[in-house]
């Protein structure tokens, strides 16, 4: 099923969409939806795992960048 994403407020519209067609979210034109393009399923799962990496990364970053700041501070 194709998908289309508003450029504007993000809403995602599952089917095609016709001209006079405006977003149900800030009203506006079928000319600013961007057509969402599949990916295939490994490659998807590929995707959800590195997405799932960079938020785990993240997290220990910002814990390591508190620890490092309060070890600084108990140094002082």
């Amino acid at each position: 099923m194709e998908k289309w994403k508003c450029s504007i407020c993000g809403y995602v519209h599952e089917g095609p969409i016709s001209e006079d067609f405006k977003c149900p979210l800030c009203k506006q034109p079928a000319s600013v939806f961007e057509k969402i393009e599949e990916a295939p399923a490994a490659k998807q799962r590929i995707l959800m795992q590195e997405q799932k990496q960079k938020k785990i990364c993240g997290k220990l970053l910002q814990v390591n960048l508190r620890l490092e700041t309060n070890i600084h501070i108990l140094h002082q």
